[in-house]
């Protein structure tokens, strides 16, 4: 009895690990006066390898509301301390106080390299959209730390620098924030 409750307690925590369920909530420090913002963004990654990876995003502020559906591949995954997300999506793009609502297409692409021996990595992580006069771009800088790592669930704290910009016919907008994020793993 024993063993076939050990048995069932190994498949179940080696079927878990084939999906994973990641959700983060994060903050923004604007840098030059801007007020502050937010985003949230879930990813759910299999290990499937014909579908694609799925991640959302959701992210606010005075001026913009923006939602990014992005379908990537985990290229690389902690191969040699390294990781390499590559992948391309949709970002719908609303300005406050106008009419102006836009689906534009984007590419994504997010580089992890783990240092050895250690709870700390460092990320890069860009997000490019273009459509005809409309267009702008997101690069994020951060440094993670994985403040709880355990069977079931796992914490990471990310402190970053992001820098945005968007432009089209009638207006531009350009931001540089310092954010925190708080991401949970199941």
């Amino acid at each position: 009895m024993k063993k076939i409750i050990l048995l069932l307690l190994v498949a179940s925590y080696a079927f878990a690990s084939m999906f994973t369920l990641r959700g983060s909530l994060g903050g923004n420090v604007a840098i030059d006066g801007d007020s502050p913002n937010y985003a949230i963004h879930t990813q759910v990654m299999h290990f499937l390898p014909v579908l694609p990876n799925i991640r959302l995003e959701k992210s606010k502020n005075d001026f913009r509301d923006d939602l990014d559906i992005i379908f990537f591949y985990n290229i690389l995954d902690e191969t040699l301390w390294l990781s390499l997300d590559l992948g391309i999506g949709a970002k719908v793009k609303k300005i406050n106080e106008t009419d102006y609502k836009e689906v534009m297409p984007s590419i994504f692409a997010s580089i992890k390299t783990d240092l050895p021996f250690s709870k700390t990595s460092l990320k890069l992580r860009t997000v490019s959209t273009k459509k005809s006069t409309d267009g702008g771009h997101k690069a994020e800088l951060m440094i993670e730390y994985k403040a709880m790592d355990n069977l079931f669930i796992d914490m990471v704290v990310d402190i970053g620098y992001r820098d945005e910009y968007f432009s089209n016919k009638t207006t531009s907008d350009k931001r540089k924030t310092i954010f925190f994020e708080l991401s949970f793993t199941i």
